[in-house]
């Protein structure tokens, strides 16, 4: 199993809940932007570094998507209950898009750990271990994240001073 890190824009309803309760269960992620920036020490290839890009690339065009119907949803939840006469109907079905959508954020978010996760050797995940400062926080800290808005890719480096929070991404 993958140790408790989760992926880009991992926000409260992209995901980081999710990855929260996953680590919860024992079940762990490692987030892509911490994959790019130890991807000489753990000895990942140029195409394994490429098609992880791609994956995160592809993640935040969607999640942007996933993100601007939920608000939308709680917008027209908000107008649609400052009415004079409230449309109880209207108002659940607007609900009803904001859970699709942020239901479906989970899904990307999962599915995108999963074919990063499946990109890697075991050897690669056990220098991942390998590197892992000792006592590290399992899972997402609390507050971390970008609000619940897709977020930044994270740039690749070459540093190993263990400055990769569970909140990366």
């Amino acid at each position: 199993d993958e140790r408790g890190e989760h992926g880009p824009g991992m926000g409260p309803s992209g995901g980081q809940e999710v990855i929260h309760e996953l680590a919860e269960l024992g079940v762990h992620f490692y987030p892509p932007p911490m994959l790019i920036r130890r991807a000489q020490k753990i000895g990942l290839t140029p195409d394994q570094v490429t098609k992880i890009r791609q994956e995160m690339l592809g993640l935040h065009a969607k999640a942007v998507d996933l993100h601007a119907k939920m608000e939308h949803a709680k917008i027209e939840v908000v107008r649609l209950l400052a009415a004079d006469k409230i449309d109880e109907h209207a108002v659940d079905a607007q609900v009803d898009e904001g859970a699709k959508a942020e239901s479906e954020m989970h899904k990307l978010h999962i599915g995108t750990m999963l074919r990063v996760r499946g990109l890697r050797t075991p050897e690669q995940l056990t220098k991942l271990d390998e590197h892992k400062p000792k006592g590290e926080h399992e899972g997402p800290k609390p507050g971390a994240g970008a609000g619940g808005k897709p977020g930044a890719m994270g740039e690749a480096d070459d540093d190993d001073d263990d400055d990769d929070e569970d909140a990366d991404g």
